[in-house]
């Protein structure tokens, strides 16, 4: 009699292969996305901001506006395969530019919504596994 093995959901392939593979492209899948990440950024900053003890990002407004132009690109590059993977110098380099921030500021920034934004890929993932 052969003995059956039971993968854990955390390891099962089909898991991973969807966290990497790029979104399917609907629109309204694109219109609730970047407002999640928009407050997603929006999030970070404050949490960046406490926990390195200062980091300027402008206004509000300015904040808003350059960080929903770099999340325009990003997101554009997560509809496609492998998409996680192209976005992430985009992202890093663009918080860099658009912010003025420090190498330090921008991995701290860049750690905590990847953590924040990966959590929701996942809560994304699971839901459509169901």
């Amino acid at each position: 009699m052969a003995a059956t093995v039971t993968i854990p959901w955390w390891a099962d392939a089909e898991l991973a292969s969807n966290l990497i593979r790029g979104l399917p492209w609907q629109p309204w899948l694109l219109l609730l996305w970047l407002p999640v990440q928009v407050g997603t950024l929006l999030a970070s900053m404050v949490i960046a901001d406490r926990v390195a003890g200062g980091i300027d990002f402008g206004s509000l407004s300015a904040a808003v506006a350059k960080g929903g132009a770099l999340i325009l690109a990003t997101t554009a590059l997560a509809f496609i395969d492998g998409g996680i993977v192209l976005s992430a110098p985009v992202w890093f380099f663009g918080l860099m530019a658009a912010f003025r921030l420090s190498v330090s500021e921008t991995r701290l920034l860049a750690a905590i919504n990847w953590g924040i934004a990966g959590l929701f890929k996942l809560f994304w993932v699971l839901w459509w596994l169901t």
